[in-house]
């Protein structure tokens, strides 16, 4: 059996704890958590370089090149749980705000909509789509944004008692289907562009860009949160609109 061993090169995921609602254990455990998944779970799967997910202390700045995600309170856009932008000078930083998630009752580390899970989600889409201009043709006369955690984001699995987030691979985007295919990570979908419980795809057609959930909708709060117009991710995905 061969062993494939994924070099270290790509930017480094920094968490950055700014808010109370946690403790420096906790993010300690999430980003051991989230390091497991990206290196074994994620990146073999999109076959993509390892980036290491390493916690930086609060008032710190990270090195040059690498990437932020910042624990507030509370997001200063449209009450979002989570989402992630790129800065002047190719700098990508991410925010979670722990707030939305605690207030609505999940918990830190475990079960749906845990603050672990969000953080999970954020990472993963840093490591696949880290600029947030990624969209995919499907074979059907629109495209799909490659937010890989959005269209699964209630699914989830435990690394170490930490709840991290599922996520779908590059088979969930692609429109031949071949046997043995597998369209996200916990095999919870069955077929490509499909949507999980729970979820969401951004998706763009005839110039407009729309959101499509799956057949049981998210909660209400998080319901709201998605579709505020102004809501971030559909934003920041209008500055990367495809020509």
């Amino acid at each position: 059996m061969t062993t494939h061993t994924y070099r270290s090169i790509g930017p480094t995921i920094y968490l950055r704890r700014e808010t109370d609602k946690l403790t420096d254990a906790e993010v300690q455990r999430i980003a051991d958590a989230c390091d497991v998944q990206v290196h074994y779970h994620l990146a073999p799967v999109w076959i993509t370089l390892r980036r290491k997910v390493r916690v930086v202390a609060q008032h710190s700045k990270v090195p040059a090149g690498d990437h932020l995600l910042r624990l507030v309170d509370y997001s200063d856009v449209s009450d979002a749980l989570g989402y992630h932008f790129e800065d002047e000078g190719d700098v990508v930083t991410g925010v979670v705000g722990v707030g939305t998630i605690l207030d609505a009752g999940a918990s830190v580390l475990s079960g749906q909509y845990a603050v672990s899970t969000v953080i999970s989600h954020e990472v993963c889409e840093m490591v696949v789509n880290p600029w947030v201009s990624g969209w995919l043709d499907t074979g059907r006369g629109w495209l799909v944004a490659t937010e890989v955690s959005d269209p699964v984001q209630s699914d989830y699995y435990e690394i170490n008692g930490v709840a991290v987030s599922n996520f779908v691979t590059p088979d969930f985007f692609s429109p031949v289907v071949s046997a043995g295919d597998r369209f996200d990570y916990l095999g919870v979908l069955s077929a490509p562009f499909q949507i999980a419980d729970g979820g969401y795809v951004l998706n763009y057609e005839d110039g407009q860009i729309n959101t499509y959930y799956g057949a049981v909708r998210p909660p209400d709060w998080l319901m709201r949160m998605k579709e505020r117009n102004e809501a971030a991710r559909t934003r920041r995905l209008k500055e990367h609109r495809p020509v």
